[in-house]
């Protein structure tokens, strides 16, 4: 009975030492997990922090390209008139210019008519102003395209085929 009260107590022991160790292990365990647990909010709170300012900068970015899509449909819109004015001839600046135009045209013309004309710049009929040769369009027409896009217009004179100008024969 002696060894049995021996083993018994040498149990209880080896029972309380064992528990001892358990409750330390687990200690440390929780302590560990309680750190980790706290890490993991912080991370939290930073990743929510960082979605916030994500989420505001998103929309600050979308109100101004919205802003910018606002004024860039405007500017269309403004040229899109103003292209119509132009190729209607309700522009000032280019009814001027085709008012210059054809006085001069009409003086050119006059004056033409009044010097022989070398074949390949002959018109076709007095009242149309279409040439047969080298032009397909009067330089009329020509030189107040160029202005109208702002182009420099020279008035030079005409040369003919040969290279001199066009009131003289070749």
């Amino acid at each position: 009975m002696m060894a049995r009260l021996k083993k018994v107590e040498e149990y209880e022991r080896e029972l309380n030492q064992l528990r001892v160790q358990d409750a330390e292990e687990y200690n440390v365990i929780k302590i560990k997990l309680e750190h980790d647990v706290q890490i993991l909010e912080q991370q939290l709170q930073q990743m929510k922090a960082i979605y916030q300012l994500n989420q505001e900068k998103l929309e600050y970015n979308f109100q101004v390209l919205k802003k910018r899509d606002d004024e860039n449909t405007i500017i269309k819109s403004q040229q899109k008139r103003k292209l119509n004015r132009e190729a209607l001839g309700e522009d000032p600046e280019a009814k001027k210019l085709v008012e210059e135009e054809q006085s001069r045209s009409h003086k050119q013309t006059e004056e033409s008519r009044q010097v022989s004309k070398p074949k390949s710049l002959a018109w076709k009929g007095d009242q149309s102003p279409r040439w047969t040769a080298q032009a397909k369009r009067p330089r009329a027409f020509v030189e107040v395209r160029k202005a109208q896009r702002g182009e420099s217009v020279s008035w030079a004179v005409e040369e003919s085929a040969c290279g001199k100008p066009a009131a003289e024969k070749c």
